[in-house]
């Protein structure tokens, strides 16, 4: 009878050394110092590094949760530092490479496509896109170039299909090292302009008009805004050039007279609004 609690205390100690050194941690322990590794789950590892101070400091390694590469890059006191990658899961290679200065941005970050080609690549200031940025399909041809600066659209944008025809442009203002304005141009085939836009900025308020074109080169509508709503003249004409709606809008919604014609100039209804409620009903002049 004496012997058994010194066999249950045997039986506990050989448990302990047998147990892990620590416990799977789900992030850096406050004020660690040297190696450590974080895990998805008790098998699975999630990151794997060197820290300082409970910062990561040194060569750091994260993983998708398939165990394949997620991200590799240098810290610094907690701060990305120098070459940072970041990779495609199930061992699908690189995805993403960019250099960092004090965590900022500095430099090109290059976007690739699963099969290696480069995707985008886009010149960065201190954590501001500058410069020329472009983009490539995934058959290498070129399917987007724009200028920046100061992180601000600048100057001509464009945007490609695979075949290099033109698909959108836009020309950009600046003033003052803010956006003024911009003339936007959307293609449907070549040299074919579909829609087109004006905007510009007055007091923090963007206004303009927006313009559409029927397939064979009439104009087909014309809106006006004011910060992001409808307001102002709204124009519609068929594919003969005749105009068939003529109105007004104010937040959107139709006001005052509002005019229908056929696509041979007959005048077909006329109504009256009010901020969107229709007063009076469709009526017509004799003759």
């Amino acid at each position: 009878m004496p012997r058994l609690p010194l066999l249950a205390v045997l039986i506990a100690a050989l448990a302990a050394c047998a147990a892990p050194s620590h416990e799977r941690w789900r992030q850096i322990p406050p004020g660690h110092d040297g190696a450590y590794t974080i895990w998805w789950s008790d098998d699975q590892p999630k990151e794997r590094g060197e820290a300082l101070g409970g910062q990561r400091h040194g060569e750091i390694e994260r993983f998708h949760p398939d165990g394949s590469l997620s991200l590799r890059g240098e810290f610094v006191s907690g701060v990305p530092e120098g070459r940072v990658e970041q990779f495609y899961p199930n061992d699908g290679g690189l995805q993403v490479a960019e250099h960092r200065v004090a965590g900022l941005l500095q430099g090109d970050r290059e976007e690739f496509y699963p099969n290696g080609s480069l995707r985008r690549r886009t010149p960065y200031v201190r954590d501001l896109r500058e410069g020329l940025e472009e983009g490539w399909h995934r058959d290498g041809a070129l399917a987007l170039r724009r200028e920046w600066r100061a992180g601000l659209g600048s100057g001509r944008w464009e945007e490609f299909d695979s075949a290099g025809n033109l698909l959108r442009t836009e020309h950009r203002w600046l003033a003052d090292g803010e956006e003024v304005g911009y003339l936007e141009t959307v293609y449907t085939g070549p040299e074919r302009v579909s829609i087109q836009t004006l905007m510009r900025r007055h007091a923090g308020v963007w206004s303009g008009w927006e313009t559409h074109w029927h397939e064979n080169g009439v104009q087909a509508g014309y809106v006006e805004y004011e910060g992001g709503r409808r307001q102002g003249l709204d124009r519609s004409w068929a594919r003969n050039g005749q105009l068939v709606v003529e109105g007004w809008r104010i937040d959107d919604k139709r006001h005052g007279i509002w005019r229908t014609w056929s696509q041979n100039g007959a005048l077909i209804e006329e109504l009256e609004y009010s901020l969107g409620e229709q007063l009076t009903e469709p009526s017509a002049p004799e003759g």
